[in-house]
């Protein structure tokens, strides 16, 4: 559950190209964020990943070491951040798109493996091993 909530807070700090730290939830915001009681741990620009919208995030645990990933789908990538200290994110890559750009990319983690599509022409699903 804990990673839940870290991903569901990156997700919405995601969406602005603003920088902001730790905010805390008062009054149901978070700075301008939506919040439900949850703090604004970090954000990181989505100018960061060359991409100028996100429509759907996901976390992973990595078992062997506890360290937990965001994965941010994106117009164009699937972004990959590491979240295990959630007031310092780390951007560590992406998978670029199949195709092309798109406004709707969905990434889901089954065991070890992302599993990506997107309604781009021809996409099809990409699968990128976690480990």
């Amino acid at each position: 559950m804990k990673t839940f909530l870290k991903i569901i807070t990156l997700a919405l700090i995601m969406q602005s190209s603003i920088c902001h730290s730790q905010t805390i939830c008062d009054g149901g915001f978070a700075d301008v964020y939506p919040c439900n009681d949850y703090d604004l741990m970090a954000n990181i620009p989505l100018a960061t990943f060359f991409s100028s919208a996100g429509n759907d995030c996901w976390g992973w645990t990595d078992t062997t070491t506890g360290k937990e990933y965001a994965l941010m789908a994106t117009n164009n990538k699937t972004a990959f951040i590491d979240i295990t200290t959630p007031y310092n994110p780390i951007y560590l890559g992406n998978l670029p798109t199949a195709t092309v750009s798109s406004s709707w990319r969905d990434v889901k983690v089954y065991k070890d493996h992302a599993f990506i599509v997107s309604e781009a022409t021809s996409h099809g699903m990409q699968v990128f091993d976690l480990t």
